[in-house]
């Protein structure tokens, strides 16, 4: 083919990195050799800019559409810009990574240090503002990657955590639209607890009593994820009812009942003790927990997802 067609990939690459419009690679021996696409045609340079090379001994390197980074085999870590040459940003690293604008590196120490724009949260520090020089995220972590707006790192442990925009849920916190400014645990349908809860019944229903508890996941009880335990009644109709400190109220978009717990946790609580239920007979209660900031968020994700478990069916 032409020039810079798929046919004039180069051979002997070990590693290589794309950008929106472009791609760098790194060649056997450590050179790099890079290809962009000026809408016109694809041109090879022999490095990011086209004045010259910059300099060889490279092991990793990232790309977005205006900067690179790369790591050497000596655990230097280089970044540059078009045509600028690279700037040396220390030494003792072993990974590097990049979203749309911001920058990720694994020290071989097992440290994450970031840099760039904070907009969306996705340099993991806890703060909204733009870091302009490597700031230290954290440590014990093997491994690191980047997307638009958002970061993923692995710890030693084998947990996997993310940071950033979660427009999408692209975070795995079970919070879509919530970001996180700082290092959050995926959730994985593993972690939730199968059996989330049980509630049992007794005496007639003019006077029924329900003991309800609820078993949350030890995942989000270790790392804090915000959320609410809940009881409902779903009726024949498909009508929900849910427990709101003293009764069972209904459950709508206008009106939303207190949580039953204020945050998570095991407890076993007694409920509706000695009350007139008649009106819900037929009504299958169910006991279980949702992520969310507001009882409302929770409410909702725990009926999305299906975190609850049957318990009574009021005859």
């Amino acid at each position: 083919g032409g020039s810079g067609s798929l046919d004039q990939l180069p051979s002997g690459y070990q590693q290589m990195a794309t950008g929106p419009y472009n791609a760098l690679f790194v060649l056997d021996g450590g050179a790099l050799r890079y290809v962009s696409n000026n809408n016109v045609l694809n041109t090879w340079r022999t490095a990011y800019g086209s004045t010259g090379p910059v300099g060889s001994g490279y092991a990793q390197v990232a790309l977005n559409a205006t900067t690179a980074a790369g790591v050497k085999t000596d655990g230097t870590l280089w970044q540059w810009k078009g045509d600028e040459q690279p700037a040396s940003l220390g030494a003792g690293y072993g990974q590097v990574a990049k979203g749309t604008s911001h920058t990720v590196a694994l020290k071989t120490d097992g440290s994450v240090w970031v840099w760039g724009s904070n907009a969306n949260g996705q340099l993991g520090v806890d703060s909204p503002a733009d870091v302009d020089s490597p700031q230290l995220v954290g440590n014990g972590y093997t491994a690191i990657a980047a997307a638009s707006q958002h970061t993923l790192a692995l710890k030693s442990d084998g947990t996997l955590v993310a940071w950033g925009s979660n427009s999408a849920g692209q975070l795995g916190s079970g919070l879509a639209g919530t970001l996180s400014q700082k290092p959050a645990p995926v959730v994985f349908d593993a972690s939730y607890s199968p059996q989330p809860g049980t509630v049992t019944a007794s005496g007639p229903t003019t006077r029924l009593t329900l003991t309800a508890k609820v078993q949350i996941a030890s995942d989000h009880l270790a790392n804090g994820v915000k959320g609410n335990a809940f009881v409902v009644a779903i009726t024949a109709s498909g009508a929900i009812y849910a427990y709101n400190g003293s009764t069972f109220v209904a459950a709508n978009a206008l009106s939303i009942p207190a949580a039953w717990t204020s945050s998570l946790q095991n407890t076993t609580t007694a409920l509706a003790t000695d009350q007139d239920l008649t009106a819900l007979a037929g009504s299958a209660f169910f006991v279980g927990y949702g992520l969310g900031v507001t009882p409302s968020e929770a409410l909702g994700e725990m009926l999305t997802s299906k975190r609850y478990q049957l318990g009574y069916v009021i005859p």
